[in-house]
């Protein structure tokens, strides 16, 4: 096993893997040494002041990236030439100017109530600009770390991670003594770092704009942002609640608690980082077993080392929080010990999310994020009213990332399953499931086409149609879903696993819950129409749709779908 290690990190490759675990270790102890410079030099309620703010960042940070933190590594990472990468960053980053120039005129215009809404009081008005600032500081960050990912440059974008997120931080800290002052020093360091990388690569030569690849870009990440901001309000929201219930004392324990398993959640940060591309790359090639293989060792090993980590931190809370905050570590010592259960899970989704990023066209983490909202919601709802509060505020945290983990185990053990039968594909005809097609002009799509269709029988209930998809996927591992009823619309957007082509031929798009089928074209990976004249009655993606005539005798239809199949595309 040694030689083995040794000799992997003799590649190329095996550099990255070790300079990136490197990097996040660095951040890691960045982090920790922060809080504890915080605690140490800030006056008066300084510390539980910093945690919101920090908490805040991460929060505002997914919103104004609107999806790109992923989208520009995976994009980048596909992209066939360095020109092609330099002009979808370009792409990008118009897309985040505009977004966080919208933040500055929001954050400015409002901040007396946005000190009400992060900290519980408008006494800390003074920081609510450094929080945009901060805030917009990271979204430079973000796009040139992606892009480094993506072309895989790691030993830059490792560097980067290493000046901006554990040495910026701690020099603002042990420099100032004023927590405003700290932020804007933080701010400054972020954005001149990001620039070092971000200016060059944006001025160098970019190719011939590629509109439909920038589209999908974009696409891909938007329909991931209402996921991303799930995914930091898990954290966040819990703390705003507890800050105006209950006071800025006992929110900042839950925020320090909620910095906590995210810092836990950094050490496993490398493992989604690197899994991203490496995914994407085996699914392009058709490498299934090889990818199958990387899976079920990352699940492993996520799982005994996080267990592990747990267990030493329950052992050694009391004195690693004592000689870390002192005075107040000691207050916290509760609220630590069972927050951190949440790293646990916290860990399994970080570690396990790039899988399904890679492999779904659909925002599968999304979901799995959305139902994890709803569960806040209700824990939310009950801290209301149920007392004790310092025990709901902890589980207003943990139940929600119980739920998260849960999903992604799940969907992350299907793809295994559905790797393992796909076997080649070049062994079977491309199998398409069939909903909502009353009239089965699929009949005509039969194997001389290339095409495999998969139809609902006779007595297969209709009622509970996401389970009911679910189980048709599991049955016969389909490349593609295609719907014809738009009452399946919806409930395939919400469960499909493979991708999604919604057929509007003959279909009204007006009228009742018109504008929910609308929304749900957003996340279809193909659309078709009968003539041209359908078009216009598609409000977002009218230019994506393909005329396929009904009359069509189906190699129209059977060459499209072969088109769209993940499968081909690779």
């Amino acid at each position: 096993m040694l030689r083995r290690a040794i000799a992997d990190f003799r590649t190329v490759q095996g550099r990255d893997h070790l300079f990136t675990y490197l990097a996040e270790g660095s951040v890691l102890v960045g982090i920790v040494l922060v809080y504890k410079l915080a605690a140490w030099r800030l006056p008066g309620q300084g510390f539980e002041e910093y945690t919101v703010v920090r908490r805040t960042i991460s929060f505002l940070q997914m919103l104004s990236l609107c999806g790109m933190a992923v989208g520009i590594v995976r994009f980048v990472a596909m992209a066939p030439g360095p020109r092609e990468r330099v002009r979808l960053l370009r792409s990008a980053m118009r897309l985040l100017a505009f977004v966080s120039a919208g933040l500055l005129v929001v954050f400015a215009s409002f901040r007396p109530e946005l000190s009400g809404l992060f900290f519980g009081s408008p006494d800390q008005t003074a920081l609510v600009m450094p929080i945009a600032a901060l805030t917009v500081a990271m979204v430079l960050h973000t796009a040139i770390y992606g892009y480094w990912r993506g072309a895989h440059h790691m030993t830059r974008a490792n560097v980067l991670q290493i000046m901006n997120m554990a040495v910026a931080p701690n020099l603002a800290m042990w420099t100032f003594d004023d927590l405003g002052t700290v932020l804007w020093a933080t701010a400054a360091a972020w954005a001149g770092f990001a620039s070092i990388g971000l200016v060059p690569v944006l001025a160098s030569p970019a190719a011939a704009p590629d509109t439909q690849r920038i589209q999908r870009m974009v696409r891909y990440g938007l329909l991931r942002l209402p996921g991303d901001a799930a995914f930091a309000g898990l954290l966040t929201i819990p703390v705003y609640l507890v800050n105006h219930v209950s006071g800025l004392a006992l929110g900042a324990q839950v925020a320090f608690g909620a910095t906590l398993i995210n810092v836990a959640g950094a050490a496993y940060s490398p493992i989604s980082l690197l899994l991203l591309p490496s995914a994407a790359s085996l699914l392009a090639k058709g490498q299934w077993e090889a990818l199958d293989n990387r899976i079920g060792r990352v699940m492993q090993g996520v799982v005994l080392s996080a267990l592990l980590m747990v267990l030493v931190f329950e052992l050694l809370a009391t004195p690693l929080l004592r000689i870390y905050l002192g005075p107040t570590g000691v207050n916290m010592e509760m609220v630590c010990r069972v927050m951190f259960l949440g790293a646990f899970l916290y860990a399994v989704h970080v570690a396990l999310r790039s899988v399904l990023d890679a492999y779904y066209a659909a925002p599968r983490n999304t979901i799995n994020l959305l139902y994890s909202v709803v569960v806040a919601l209700t824990m939310g709802v009950l801290y209301l009213f149920v007392v004790p509060k310092l025990i709901m505020a902890m589980i207003l945290v943990l139940a929600p990332l119980a739920t998260l983990a849960f999903l992604t185990w799940r969907d992350v053990r299907w793809v295994r399953a559905d790797l393992r039968a796909s076997g080649d594909p070049g062994e079977r005809p491309m199998r398409v499931v069939f909903l909502g097609w009353k009239d089965r002009p699929f009949l005509s799509l039969t194997q001389d086409l290339g095409i495999d269709p998969v139809t609902p029988g006779p007595r297969d209930p209709m009622r509970r149609k996401g389970a009911y998809l679910r189980r048709m996927e599991q049955a016969h591992r389909p490349d593609l879903v295609l719907v014809r009823d738009r009452d399946w619309m919806i409930p395939v957007l919400l469960n499909a696993r493979r991708p999604v082509v919604f057929d509007l031929r003959g279909q009204a798009t007006s009228g009742r819950l018109a504008l929910v089928h609308q929304f749900a074209l957003l996340g279809a990976a193909g659309i078709i129409i009968g003539s041209e004249k359908d078009r216009p009655g598609i409000r977002w993606r009218r230019r994506h749709a393909v005329v396929v005539p009904l009359d069509d005798q189906g190699a129209a239809l059977a060459a499209f779908l072969r088109g769209l199949s993940w499968k081909e595309r690779a």
